[in-house]
């Protein structure tokens, strides 16, 4: 579940997969427009998107290349699948702190009615956790084909490059079971020379002798 806070900007991706208007693909995919809604205070089921507040509308695109809501992805002509869209919308101030809310993103593709939608669950905060006057940006999100081609050094299945964070958390787990791995080995290399050089160092039961 995400944390929000009344005021904060919040930017949401997603990809295009091949729905944009652009002259380096099809000139004609039609667009009627993408919109955020938001609920009621702590709903107890599923929320007709009839039933919700619009705090965002992110546009409609209308012409070749105009990059506009669902189909602002301003790279689409590198990657027509997966290059980065996203929107942004501000959490509406008057939201109640500690409720939670259900946030709806919808997109309308071949008519107002043609329409395709997520939702999601946010909980509402005072004021952002940690430092309330610190910037929330998204993070940078980089097509890959190989590891190559990330300064992480990690290209993920999905064509993506792993930040340097994720990366450094894997080869940090990474480094842990070697340390682990080196350690049982050396201790089980001491067990077999002190088996071998001095067995009468060794309890009865491990050298082979019998007990009293």
């Amino acid at each position: 579940m995400a944390t929000y806070y009344p005021g904060q900007l919040i930017t949401l991706a997603w990809p295009p997969k091949n729905h944009v208007a652009a002259s380096c693909a099809n000139a004609f995919i039609p667009d009627h427009g993408t919109k955020v809604y938001v609920s009621v205070a702590n709903p107890t089921s599923d929320v007709p998107l009839t039933q919700m507040r619009r705090v965002k509308d992110l546009g409609t695109n209308t012409v070749v290349d105009g990059y506009v809501g669902y189909q602002n992805c301003p790279k689409f002509c590198e990657n027509n699948d997966k290059a980065l869209c996203t929107g942004n919308f501000t959490v509406p101030d008057d939201l109640q702190v500690d409720a939670i809310y259900t946030f709806t993103w919808a997109w309308a593709f071949n008519a107002d009615t043609d329409i395709y939608t997520t939702c999601w669950e946010a909980k509402i905060v005072a004021a952002q956790p940690g430092n309330p006057n610190a910037i929330v940006s998204a993070p940078e999100v980089i097509i890959c084909s190989s590891n190559a081609d990330c300064t992480s050094g990690v290209c993920n299945i999905d064509g993506y490059c792993v930040t340097s964070t994720a990366a450094n958390t894997g080869n940090s787990g990474a480094v842990a079971a070697a340390v682990v791995f080196a350690l049982l080995f050396f201790a089980l290399l001491a067990f077999i020379i002190v088996y071998i050089k001095f067995p009468e160092k060794l309890p009865s039961f491990m050298s082979g002798g019998e007990g009293a």
